[in-house]
């Protein structure tokens, strides 16, 4: 979807395939590096009421990190989910469920994102450049080989920026080799997580929440921190540190949440 336009996904009818979009194959090419298996929203509005968007793959052909298996909001779209599913997509590189990058934005009301894979980082979203709101809604059972089996906040370069706002609903049962619910890293990225429950999910480091820079000279940048407000971070399970949270070089301001049952 290029931009100015706009496009509603709503499952009207009873059966089962009906309202789907499914079975695509994201292609990377020199002059359009950015790709989804599923729905691409390049600079339009795309809002999903309900359906699914299941069982596609991302660019396969080449290490491209500009891809998701499910979702790809770029270059200002803006993505709505207020109900339906985001499942089973799979990508070598980029996001296996949902990217955000280009100054896109995504707002999570609704619905859930689950069963999506990456062999890098975001199993279930990665936001790279831009923004992700999560209200209500549900992401779970996703899985990143990497980093950020729930949700990847990553950034390399200094004139981007990702920030993932958590305000309701629930992360859980993801896994993933660091960061199992969310993984917060590099420059320029923040996490606020406001209200929602962080549970059930497994890493070998940071279960639930995990935070790193690796300069430690931006540790201190108002663009790249970690601010846990409030809900519940429970039964998250490290094989070595930070069941609950894990910081490393990094700004995180911890308050008024629950933290406990982590191992």
């Amino acid at each position: 979807m290029e931009q100015g336009g706009s496009l509603t996904l709503d499952d009207t009818s009873d059966g089962e395939d009906v309202g789907a979009i499914t079975g695509g194959h994201g292609t990377n090419t020199w002059d359009k590096p950015i790709t989804a298996g599923g729905v691409h929203v390049n600079g339009g509005d795309f809002t999903m009421e309900d359906g699914k968007i299941t069982d596609n793959e991302g660019d396969t052909d080449k290490w491209n990190e500009n891809a998701a298996g499910g979702v790809t909001v770029s270059n200002g779209g803006e993505f709505t989910m207020n109900g339906g599913e985001i499942s089973n997509n799979t990508t070598p590189s980029g996001s296996g469920g949902v990217l955000v990058t280009g100054d896109g934005s995504f707002t999570m009301n609704g619905g859930i994102i689950t069963g999506n894979s990456a062999v890098e980082w975001g199993g279930g979203v990665c936001v790279d450049d831009g923004t992700f709101t999560m209200n209500d809604g549900e992401i779970s059972g996703n899985n990143a080989a990497h980093v950020g089996g729930g949700v990847a906040v990553y950034n390399y370069l200094e004139d981007k920026s990702g920030r993932f706002t958590m305000n309701g609903g629930m992360i859980s049962e993801n896994n993933s080799g660091i960061g199992g619910g969310i993984k917060k890293a590099e420059i320029r990225t923040v996490v606020v997580i406001n209200d929602g429950m962080i549970s059930g999910n497994s890493a070998k480091d940071g279960a639930g929440v995990s935070v790193k820079t690796e300069d430690p000279y931006s540790s201190g940048d108002a663009l790249n921190r970690l601010e846990i407000k409030g809900g519940e971070i429970t039964g998250n399970t490290a094989v070595n540190y930070g069941g609950g949270v894990y910081t490393a070089v990094a700004l995180a301001d911890i308050a008024d949440c629950e933290i406990s049952g982590n191992e």
